[in-house]
C-alpha cells in the first residue's frame, strides 16, 4: 500500500477530546462482471476494505458511486461487500446508483431511481452520532429539481441545522460543492449547481459543519474555506485521468486542536505494471 501525506492542513472549529480518524472510500462501481478493467473493480475494494481494517479508523465513509448502474442485484452486492468492513460504514447514492444531478431545464430520473435505491439501500438521506462525529448525509442528485422528494430533504436539513446536536460536524454528499470557488459557474458534470449549492453552504453555516467529504471526481481534493474543510477520496475502481491517477482511499484525522489532514493511500494492484504508476498523487494546496 503505498501512501502520501498532503500538504494540506487547517486549524477547525469543534475540537475533539481525541483525534477522530475517518476513512473515506468512494466511486466503487461495485459489479460482478464486465468489460475491460470493471472486473477488477472488487479486486481493488477487497484490497482497500483489507487496508482500512487494518488501520482500524473510527469510522468508514462511503460518498456515493457503490455501484456501476444501481441495480437491485448490484446494490446487494454492495452491502453484502460492505459488512466485511470491521469500524461502522455509513454510506450515500452518488449518480451511477440514482442518475445524474438535476441541472436547469433539464429533465431527471433521480427521484424514481432514488425510490429504487431506498427499497434495497435504505435512506438516501440520514442524520447519525457516531464515533465522536455528527454525519449528516444527503442525496446530492435530487437537489434543485423541484420534486417533492427534493423539497422534503430540503425540509429535513433545516430541522437537522436547528438540533445543534453534539459531535463534530460533518456533511457527506457524492458532488463536490465545487472545485475551486463558492461562486464556481454551474453546468458542470462535477459538481453541484449554484442555487441548490448555496443552501448546502447556507446549512453548513447554520449547522457548524466543520469537514465536508465528498467523491465523484476520482481524484483527490482538498480545499479550506474559512473553517470548514473540503475534502474528497480518490476511486477505488478508476482513476480520473485514467493513465496517471492511481486508484486509491483517503485518511482523514481530525487532531484534538481541531486541526485536520488527509493521507491519500495508492491501492496497489497487480493488473497495472508497476512502472505505469505514478510517484504518489500531485500536490494538493488548501486555498
Amino acid at each position: 500500500m503505498s501512501e502520501r501525506q498532503d500538504t494540506h492542513r487547517t486549524h477547525t472549529e469543534g475540537a475533539t477530546d481525541r483525534p477522530i480518524r475517518i476513512a473515506v472510500v468512494s466511486d466503487l462501481h461495485t459489479m460482478r462482471d464486465g468489460v475491460g478493467e470493471q472486473p477488477l473493480y472488487g479486486l481493488r475494494l477487497e484490497q482497500a476494505i483489507n487496508a482500512v481494517n487494518r488501520e482500524r479508523p473510527d469510522l468508514v465513509l462511503l460518498p456515493g458511486d457503490l455501484t456501476e448502474s444501481g441495480s437491485a442485484p448490484q446494490l446487494r452486492d454492495f452491502l453484502s461487500r460492505a459488512t466485511s468492513f470491521v469500524p461502522p460504514v455509513l454510506f450515500v447514492p452518488g449518480n451511477h446508483d440514482v442518475g445524474d444531478k438535476w441541472t436547469p431545464g433539464g429533465d431527471s430520473v433521480a427521484d424514481t431511481r432514488t425510490e429504487e435505491y431506498e427499497a434495497v439501500a435504505g435512506r438516501s438521506h440520514f442524520a447519525q452520532v457516531i464515533a465522536g462525529v455528527r454525519l449528516v448525509a444527503v442525496n446530492a442528485s435530487i437537489m434543485g429539481s423541484g420534486s417533492e422528494r427534493d423539497a422534503a430533504q430540503w425540509r429535513w436539513l433545516d430541522e437537522e441545522a436547528a438540533l445543534h446536536r453534539p459531535g463534530l460536524g460533518v456533511l457527506m454528499i457524492h458532488y463536490p460543492l465545487f472545485l475551486e470557488r463558492p461562486d464556481d459557474p454551474g453546468g458542470s458534470y462535477w459538481t453541484v449547481e449554484p442555487e441548490p449549492r448555496a443552501r448546502v453552504l447556507d446549512f453548513i453555516r447554520k449547522a457548524r459543519i466543520r469537514l465536508v467529504v465528498s467523491g465523484h471526481l476520482h481524484r483527490p481534493y482538498v480545499l479550506t474555506r474559512g473553517n470548514v474543510t473540503f475534502a474528497g477520496a480518490p476511486a477505488i475502481s478508476f482513476g480520473l485521468p485514467p493513465e496517471s491517477q492511481p486508484e486509491g482511499w483517503t485518511m482523514i484525522t481530525i487532531r484534538s486542536d481541531g486541526s485536520v489532514s488527509c493521507r491519500h493511500r495508492i491501492v496497489d494492484h497487480p493488473d497495472r505494471r508497476q512502472e505505469s504508476l505514478p510517484v504518489g498523487f500531485p500536490e494538493l494546496e488548501a486555498g
